[in-house]
Parts: C-alpha cells; sequence; structure tokens
C-alpha cells in the first residue's frame, strides 16, 4: 500500500510484527538494500526455499529475504506475519499472464524503488492507538490492516475481541480518513454499520477461495466518492 501512493509530506509505516519492520528498516540503508537485492536475485521461485523461511533468522538481512519469501511465495496475504503453513503459490493470475515466480524474478529490481520510496517515511514498530493520540489531524489518511476477527490463531502476534472493540472505538473517534480491512463477518459488519463496504476476491492459507473488505470511515467514502465522480 504505501509503495503504491504518492509521496505525502508526513508518512508513518508502523507494524507490530518485527519481522515486518525488519524488512523496512533492511531497505531503508543503501548497503543492507542492496545486499538483500542480490539475496533475492540468488533465490529460486521454489517450495523449498518457503519451507525454510518459517524460521527466524539472526541475520537482519537473511531474515528479511525469508519475510520476502513468505509474502511472495505462499497463498495468502498474511503469509509474512504468520506462524501457520501458507501453501507454496503456482497457479497462474486470473488473466493467465504470469504467476508469483515472474514477479519474484522482478522483485531484485523492485527493491531499489522500495528503497528510494522508503527515505523520508518514519518507520515504527508500537500500538497503533498511541500512533492515533500523536497524529490524527483531519487531513490524516489511516490505512489499517489488523489481525482480522476470527482468524488470530494465524497470527504470531494475538488480537483479542475485546482489542477489536477497543479499535473500533477508537477509529470511530478519529479525525481524519480510515480505510480498515477485515474478512466478512457479522461482528465486524455490526461494528462497522454505517461505514462503507467494499468485497473483493482474495486468496487465503491453503489456496482457499476467501473475500476481503475495505471499510472506509464516512469521510473517506465521502471524500472517494467525490474523487470517482470527478
Amino acid at each position: 500500500m504505501l509503495a503504491r501512493k504518492p509521496r505525502s509530506t508526513a508518512e508513518i509505516y508502523n507494524d507490530i510484527d518485527g519481522r515486518v519492520v525488519n524488512v523496512f528498516r533492511v531497505l531503508r540503508h543503501a548497503e543492507s538494500a542492496i545486499a538483500l537485492q542480490q539475496l533475492v536475485a540468488d533465490t529460486p521461485y521454489a517450495r523449498a526455499e518457503l519451507e525454510g523461511a518459517a524460521l527466524r533468522s539472526d541475520d537482519a538481512i537473511e531474515d528479511a529475504r525469508r519475510t520476502l519469501i513468505r509474502s511472495f511465495m505462499g497463498h495468502g496475504s498474511k503469509g509474512a506475519t504468520s506462524n501457520q503453513k501458507n501453501g507454496f503459490h503456482t497457479a497462474l493470475s486470473d488473466e493467465g499472464r504470469y504467476s508469483r515466480a515472474t514477479s519474484w524474478a522482478s522483485l531484485p529490481d523492485v527493491i531499489a524503488s522500495w528503497r528510494d520510496r522508503l527515505q523520508g517515511v518514519v518507520i515504527e514498530n508500537v500500538d497503533a492507538l498511541s500512533l492515533f493520540k500523536r497524529f490524527d489531524e483531519p487531513t490524516t489518511l489511516w490505512y489499517v490492516d489488523p489481525p482480522y476477527n476470527g482468524q488470530d490463531v494465524y497470527y504470531r502476534t494475538r488480537f483479542t475481541v475485546l482489542e477489536h472493540a477497543g479499535l473500533a472505538d477508537a477509529l470511530e473517534a478519529l479525525q481524519g480518513f480510515v480505510v480498515l480491512s477485515s474478512y466478512p463477518d457479522a461482528w465486524t459488519a455490526e461494528r462497522y454499520r454505517g461505514w462503507k463496504r467494499q468485497e473483493r476476491p482474495s486468496r487465503a492459507f491453503g489456496n482457499n477461495d476467501r473475500r476481503e473488505v475495505l471499510w472506509l470511515n464516512p469521510r473517506a467514502a465521502e471524500a472517494f466518492a467525490a474523487g470517482a465522480a470527478a
């Protein structure tokens, strides 16, 4: 998400999962980013690589490589943050034009652009609620991607129902524009009733078909509608 949006005056990337934050830290420095770029270029798109990437490495650059492997070679967008095996991704795109192996082969070139894009971005590893208090303004755009309700067993970081409720209260109180990710579920639908809901198909662990939902708070939904109509 961060890599695909235009640069803003102030940008913060926060993730409570230390392995994901480690990737960004490695990418921010030219020497370590170049080393990661070479390691990725030397890594084949292989089932054995995915199976070996679950183990954490004490070397920051090697651990970043393993996190990228789990993100790109496994099924489901949460592969990099899960303790679960998420299946080796070998399928073609829906249009049959490319596979994940093609994307992996181009990743070394992408890493260079990521390194440039991260210049000026603050990398945080704290509870999100503390960031809301520090940085919320009417012009702030928040993209929030917590462990999905009822799916916390798949994450290294657990998130209880009470924590989901606390997050919902905090999001409702924000002044800015809020976009929230989730799976479809009755609790989330009831709690965010009044927010704009958009669904799309996705692949989950084990190559299972799933639906993912984006929830836009009223301010974000209004801005999105205005932009679409322009």
